[in-house]
């Protein structure tokens, strides 16, 4: 069995509000998990693009980013 990490944080963002992000690594595997209101998931799912962009350049460029709701990429 292999162990892995897990962090989680969560903040409300004044244009955003509620946002939940949970990290989790197995191995050399990185999962970014981004959770937000339903109110504000267009919001977001219209800058996917671009936060991608700036985690896989600056955490990890084989990592897997997911926002609730989209598939993962």
């Amino acid at each position: 069995m292999q162990k892995g990490s897990k962090i989680t944080m969560e903040v409300t963002l004044p244009s955003l509000g509620p946002l939940k992000v949970v990290g989790t690594q197995f191995g050399e595997s990185i999962h970014v998990a981004i959770e937000v209101s339903p109110e504000s998931q267009s919001t977001l799912a219209g800058s996917f693009a671009q936060l991608l962009h700036q985690i896989k350049s600056q955490v990890d460029p084989d990592a897997r980013i997911s926002l609730k709701g989209e598939a993962s990429v």
